[in-house]
């Protein structure tokens, strides 16, 4: 016993390694959200490269390959292969092998985030959301400027670094709950918290706030009946109004104006619903998926109101169209696993939800930065560790990293405007010849590459129209009206482009009489497409802002007719 009767302190034991701080997955993360989302190709597949690396030096580290307990990486496996099985079939093979690398990708950040502690997950998620709350504060001072300074936001919504607002707002309200949850809270998670919620709402989303709405409720009853402490729910409520209020005066009233349009009469609403039932209709004509970028070309043959979608807005109907009906349903049942896991945090088991939850009403996955968050937040605590030989690990990791660098390079240059040396690496990607053949001022070079395009598919409007200006320059009235009609199937809902193959082919009768058998054959075809269009129009169609403008359709009619009986 020490002098004065008192004992020494012993040295506190350690309850294990500490958990690593500053770690590269979370550096990666806050690149992908920094850098759009990851939406670019570029940045999913330049992340793929960098996580090809760090997962072979990690597994060199361990001795083997560490995989997650459960079925999860199975499930997005199969998700990857499914694409990959694809690529021959697929409408554009170059587009959909770069889709199916985009999952490969995914599935080397989960067997990644494998590697990491829960502790030390919970310090990266921790880290996002501070990260998300500066980025929600950048959003509105520079929402704030642009309306001090007088000038107009596109949409007078926030679409922050991801310049989409929808993912965007659900990206900071994801923030919101892992601070929110948060076990050891800092005073400056609060204020952060606060920043989080008014970019929430200046962002006009309406399916995110009722997924804050669904939230507010869940962990208010769960205050109430579980802890019994109705100050706090008191407080959150005044907080949200408050914010609320703000963010009305800041958006100028936009945010009452959206949320008053929350009915089951909403474009928004009635718009999804018509696209998702087109996209079944592909879906039964194309079960094995049209590959990852087809569904935008195969879409207007099929679609029964007018637009343009590059994505359907649901991940898991996207996933059946571009990998197969295989391919979505393995994603919902990995979206399924990741929710009722048994033992993940609340906090994360809640931002699963919700971002499984939204990709059922839009394209959140899309955005590589979103989906890696999805995975690290429901990751498995429990790995194994498999062994394998290091160094067939680290060569396998070394070529993985390769391919994905290779392929970064095409899409960095179609992002800094270079399309010619984007098309010269990657000419079997159908977008990357479309921007090609944009940049083209050479008629003649433009005709080539059209016509390389065309033997890939016949549904590039692009292609068409180059056809018809190279017909035009030669005067070649049968070849511009076969030109015409074509671009016409690829624009159903256009009024202005029937206009435009109608006046061709009277200026065709008038100028080419030798081809009349031909103009009035392509007359009853233009005349047979429109009555077609307009029968298979859904009453879903009128419920939509972009409404189908049928009025010119007896005139038309009736002057095809005139063509049809020419003599």
């Amino acid at each position: 016993m020490a002098a004065g009767g008192k004992k020494k302190r012993e040295p506190a034991r350690s309850a294990g390694p500490k958990p690593r701080q500053n770690t590269p997955l979370f550096f990666l993360l806050a690149a992908l959200l920094l850098l759009f989302g990851g939406y670019y190709d570029w940045t999913a597949l330049l992340a793929g490269a960098v996580l090809a690396l760090l997962l072979a030096a990690a597994t060199w580290r361990a001795g083997g390959l560490v995989l997650p307990k459960g079925p999860e990486v199975w499930l997005l496996g199969g998700v990857a292969l499914c694409s990959l099985v694809t690529v021959p079939f697929a409408l554009s093979p170059g587009m959909a092998l770069i889709g199916a690398l985009r999952w490969v990708a995914a599935l080397l950040l989960l067997l990644y985030t494998a590697t990491f502690t829960g502790a030390e997950r919970a310090i990266i998620l921790d880290s996002v959301a501070r990260l998300g709350a500066v980025m929600a504060a950048i959003s509105i001072v520079s929402f704030c400027y642009t309306l001090l300074s007088g000038g107009e936001d596109a949409n007078g919504r926030i679409d922050g670094f991801f310049e989409y607002a929808n993912t965007y707002a659900l990206f900071l309200l994801v923030c919101l709950v892992l601070l929110l949850l948060k076990e050891n809270r800092h005073w400056s998670d609060w204020p952060a918290m606060g920043v989080l919620l008014v970019g929430v709402f200046l962002s006009g989303s309406r399916g995110v706030w009722l997924l804050l709405a669904g939230v507010g409720v869940f962990l208010a009853l769960r205050q109430l009946t579980v802890k019994g402490k109705p100050m706090p729910v008191l407080l959150g409520v005044g907080a949200v109004v408050l914010l609320g209020g703000l963010a009305v005066v800041l958006s100028g009233g936009l945010v009452l104006d959206r949320l008053a349009a929350m009915t089951l009469e909403s474009s928004s609403l009635n718009g999804r619903l018509l696209y998702y039932l087109d996209g079944l209709t592909i879906l039964i004509d194309h079960p094995l998926g049209v590959g990852a970028g087809g569904y935008l070309y195969v879409q207007p043959l099929v679609q029964t109101g007018p637009y343009i979608l590059k994505s359907i807005h649901n991940e898991y109907l996207q996933a059946a169209l571009d990998g197969s009906v295989l391919a979505g349903a393995l994603l919902l049942a990995l979206a399924a696993v990741l929710i009722f896991r048994r033992g993940t945090p609340l906090r994360q088991r809640l931002a699963v939800i919700l971002l499984a939850a939204h990709a059922c009403i839009d394209f959140d996955f899309r955005f590589f930065g979103v989906l890696a968050l999805l995975l690290v937040c429901g990751c498995p605590r429990e790995s194994r560790t498999i062994p394998l030989p290091r160094r067939a690990l680290a060569a396998a990791g070394g070529v993985l990293a390769a391919v994905l660098g290779f392929f970064t390079v095409p899409y960095t240059l179609s992002f800094l405007g270079n399309a010619g040396g984007a098309y010269a690496l990657w000419p079997w990607d159908l977008s990357l010849a479309e921007e090609r053949l944009q940049s083209c001022a050479d008629l003649e070079e433009a005709g080539e590459i059209a016509d390389r395009i065309l033997e890939i598919t016949d549904t590039s409007m692009l292609a068409w129209d180059c056809k018809f200006a190279q017909a035009a320059a030669e005067t070649d009235y049968e070849t511009m009206a076969e030109c015409r009609y074509r671009y016409l199937r690829l624009n159903p809902y256009r009024p202005e482009v029937y206009e435009e193959m109608t006046a061709l082919l009277e200026n065709a009768c008038r100028e080419d009489p030798a081809g009349l058998e031909i103009y009035q054959m392509l007359a009853e075809k233009t005349g047979a497409l429109l009555e077609e269009v307009y029968e298979r129009t859904s009453p879903l169609a009128y419920r939509i802002v972009d409404k189908p403008d049928f009025s010119f359709r007896p005139a038309l009619l009736e002057r095809l007719q005139r063509i049809e009986t020419r003599e």
